[in-house]
């Protein structure tokens, strides 16, 4: 080999060595780059689960008193009913009662003419 055969051989090595540098060094700044973009993605990938865990939290207490307030009202519609029916109940049985107490007196008196007609007829006076 000649001269110019090694000083193009150490030119080509020298170029090859600066292109692997190069390239390492474009590498080195590409998973930099990628390595902060993981980083800056995965921090908003946490901030975004801590707001929907909020959100869910808010949404479960909200439903709670949701839930607590229309309970409260349904116990409430519900011993007033209770209480109406029981005055309808009440108001019914003093109807009831009135009715037997008038259908008593009825049959009584019915008894009671029918009877002293029958025994009068028998010579049997009653007053």
């Amino acid at each position: 080999m000649d001269e110019s055969s090694l000083d193009y051989l150490k030119r080509v090595t020298d170029e090859i060595r600066e292109s692997q540098k190069n390239s390492e060094a474009e590498s080195k700044a590409r998973m930099d780059r990628f390595d902060e973009w993981l980083a800056k993605s995965s921090a908003e990938f946490d901030q975004r689960i801590r707001e929907n865990n909020e959100q869910i939290r808010k949404s479960r207490e909200e439903f709670d008193r949701d839930i607590r307030k229309s309970r409260e009202e349904f116990d409430h519609d519900l011993k007033k009913s209770r209480e109406e029916f029981d005055k309808s109940m009440a108001e019914i049985s003093r109807n009831l009662g009135g009715i037997g107490n008038t259908q008593g007196e009825i049959a009584e008196d019915l008894f009671r003419r029918n009877t002293k007609a029958a025994l009068n007829e028998y010579g049997i006076p009653i007053d």
